[in-house]
């Protein structure tokens, strides 16, 4: 009984975090970028050319393309994933049920925007071939490893 009522918290506290990141939008622009943007900052190898190269598609290991799971240590039955396409489109896992959503990068600005909602969900982010960390409503980093 008491693992039930940890779980049913967790849940909730997930959902008010989501219900919370929600109003906090300050996004005003519509420009979609991609995650390639880590790419061709690190596609200059020193040559000296200064022409950026054509955007490539993201491969795994890159950018903010692919899924990512997080698993709750004390509450291992709390495990949610984000899962990003190419196209900006993705889904969200938590206990089973899934939500789509659709989502841009500006900066280190990550903006989900879930169905059925209309306002998107800003949050603060970094990504590297391993993970994806981002920061909560308090401030704290919430790492999901890559799958």
């Amino acid at each position: 009984m008491k693992r039930n009522i940890k779980i049913i918290v967790a849940v909730m506290c997930v959902l008010v975090v989501g219900a919370s990141l929600v109003g906090c939008s300050c996004s005003s622009t519509d420009n979609r970028t991609n995650s390639t943007t880590s790419q061709s900052a690190n596609a200059n190898n020193g040559s000296g050319n200064s022409a950026a190269p054509a955007a490539a598609p993201e491969s795994k290991g890159t950018g903010i393309v692919g899924t990512f799971r997080y698993v709750d240590a004390e509450t291992p039955e709390l495990t949610s994933s984000y899962t990003f396409n190419q196209d900006g489109t993705g889904q969200y896992e938590l206990l089973g049920e899934k939500l789509d959503l659709t989502y841009k990068t500006n900066g280190n600005i990550l903006s989900i925007t879930f169905a059925g909602q209309s306002i998107p969900m800003d949050v603060e982010y970094t990504v590297n071939a391993q993970a994806l960390t981002m920061k909560d409503v308090t401030g704290n980093d919430v790492v999901y490893h890559r799958v």
